[in-house]
């Protein structure tokens, strides 16, 4: 029995259709690292075969990531209060703050 080779599988994934996790699943075969995020959506590709019957639910409710997969209709949503969201854009935008400083004195060097 022939032994599935990392080169193969890229192969394979590669001319799979496209679904929510092939490129991650791709990033990862080829050396990457993955968020936790992006490491979900790769193995729930890898575990519906690509999605090759199609785009749906697993519907494998005792999966421990099934509600965080990309296709489940009851997907838990977060939610974020005013105050969270009031933050979140502060720091935002002292980051883009920051940034453009760091740009504009790299650009008058």
């Amino acid at each position: 029995m022939k032994r599935d080779t990392r080169d193969d599988r890229i192969t394979a994934v590669k001319d799979a259709p496209l679904a929510r996790g092939k490129a991650e699943y791709l990033k990862w075969l080829e050396g990457g690292r993955l968020t936790n995020r992006e490491a979900i959506y790769a193995n729930c590709y890898l575990c519906m075969g690509y999605y090759l019957d199609g785009k749906a639910d697993c519907k494998v409710s005792l999966c421990p990531m099934h509600d965080l997969m990309p296709y489940n209709p009851k997907k838990t949503k977060r939610e974020m209060t005013d105050e969270v969201k009031r933050a979140s854009a502060e720091r935002l935008k002292q980051g883009r703050i920051r940034r453009s400083a760091t740009q504009f004195r790299s650009a008058t060097k």
